[in-house]
C-alpha cells in the first residue's frame, strides 16, 4: 500500500519498528526491498535517558502512574491534554477556588487520579500556572462515577466557558482523597496552592 499509493523516496523507522501480519515487516524486510522499490531507508537508533530506552509504552505507563516529570523528560516537553471548558457546579468559586472544568476525550490518555501542578494556556494564549485535580470529587459526591478534570488557574478570575484550554502537567502533588467537610477540602486546597507558588518560584 505504501509503495503503490505514496511511492516514497525515503522511509524512516525506529530501531524496533515492525508492521504487518505477525509483525513480520521490519528493518530487515525494508532493507531487503529498498533497491527493488527505489527508496532510501533510515533507521533511527534507540534514544536513552540514564541508559533507559525511551518508548511510547514506557511514557504512557509513567503518565498513568503519575510520574509526569519522568515522562516529560522522555517526551522532551510537558505532557498536555486539551479540552473545552464546560460549566460546573460552582463549588470551587464558592470557597475561593474557581475551576475550569474540562470535557475529557475518553479516547485520550489521562494522568492517574490526583492533584498536579500545571501550566495552562487558554485559546493558545500565554502560559499561566495552576493546579489540576483529576478524579471523581469524592468529597462532593461519593456516588459520582464520571472522571472529571478541574483546573484552578492562579491569579485568574475570568469566565472562560466554551473556550479551549491546554493543560501541561509539570509535577504530581498528591492523591485524590475524600475530606470530612468542604472546610477541610478548602484548607487542603490552600496548602496545594502554596505548594504551587513555592514550586513556581523555584522551578519555573
Amino acid at each position: 500500500i505504501i509503495i503503490k499509493y505514496f511511492q516514497p523516496k525515503v522511509i524512516v523507522i525506529g530501531y524496533d519498528h515492525h508492521f504487518g501480519l505477525n509483525r513480520e515487516g521490519g528493518g530487515q524486510f525494508l532493507n531487503k526491498n529498498k533497491d527493488k522499490y527505489d527508496y532510501q531507508l533510515i533507521q533511527i537508533d534507540a534514544k536513552k535517558i540514564n541508559k533507559d530506552k525511551i518508548s511510547s509504552s514506557k511514557i504512557r505507563k509513567l503518565i498513568i502512574d503519575r510520574k509526569v516529570r519522568e515522562a516529560n523528560k522522555m517526551l522532551g516537553s510537558p505532557f498536555k491534554i486539551k479540552g473545552v471548558v464546560v460549566k460546573g457546579e460552582g463549588l470551587g468559586a464558592s470557597i475561593g477556588f474557581p475551576t475550569a472544568n474540562i470535557k475529557l476525550d475518553e479516547l485520550k490518555l489521562v494522568p492517574g487520579n490526583g492533584v498536579y501542578f500545571v501550566g495552562v494556556s487558554i485559546n493558545s494564549g500565554s502560559l499561566r500556572l495552576g493546579m489540576c485535580n483529576i478524579g471523581f470529587r469524592p468529597t462532593i459526591n461519593d456516588k459520582n462515577k464520571k472522571l472529571s478534570c478541574e483546573v484552578h488557574i492562579l491569579d485568574f478570575d475570568e469566565k472562560i466557558y466554551k473556550k479551549e484550554i491546554e493543560v501541561q502537567f509539570l509535577d504530581f502533588f498528591r492523591l485524590e482523597k475524600k475530606f470530612n467537610s468542604v472546610n477541610q477540602l478548602k484548607k487542603q486546597l490552600i496548602i496545594d496552592k502554596n505548594k504551587c507558588l513555592e514550586y513556581s518560584s523555584n522551578n519555573v
